[in-house]
């Protein structure tokens, strides 16, 4: 008899604690998988200043300026020119000519297509905005503090079992 108490006691609390571990997207078997096919990135349009002024600026999602930080102007996967965010987070490269190029800072990067002074269709801004996107905080249960709940839930479960049973055998 008190093999069978034993036992149903085991299963009651196995039963729960799956429940409650078995819920938690903390607990996955591995990173998720990238998605089969990436999302297309959005081309933005840009009408250049006289003389080719490509003018834009690197800010934070709080719109929030960063200064200081290093830019660089791609086209064809060849860095074409680099320059550094002045301290309202402007940035600005001359003599660009019309045509599509990636700008990448602070570890960002975003394509844009570079219309010539007076070619440019209405929907083109005047100058680029690249928004620093920076870390993505997700408040889950993993490691150790893991180990600890599930240690809490399997106790309280056999507590609560115990004096439901009365102690009786």
């Amino acid at each position: 008899m008190r093999i069978t108490g034993l036992l149903n006691h085991l299963v009651v609390s196995a039963v729960i604690v799956s429940t409650v571990v078995g819920s938690s997207p903390a607990i996955a078997a591995g990173p998720l998988a990238p998605p089969s096919q990436a999302a297309p990135q959005t081309i933005q349009d840009v009408s250049l200043a006289p003389g080719g002024l490509f003018r834009g600026q690197l800010v934070a999602t709080n719109g929030q300026a960063i200064a200081g930080t290093p830019v660089v102007l791609q086209q064809q996967n060849r860095p074409l020119a680099e320059t550094v965010t002045n301290e309202r987070g402007e940035f600005a490269f001359q003599g660009v000519p019309g045509g599509i190029y990636l700008v990448s800072a602070a570890g960002e990067a975003s394509t844009y297509r570079l219309w010539a002074p007076n070619t440019a269709p209405p929907v083109a801004q005047p100058a680029a905005m690249l928004v620093q996107q920076g870390d993505i905080v997700r408040a889950q249960v993993g490691g150790s503090g893991l180990i600890l709940s599930t240690l809490v839930v399997g106790g309280l479960t056999w507590g609560i079992i115990e004096i439901m049973d009365g102690g009786h055998e």
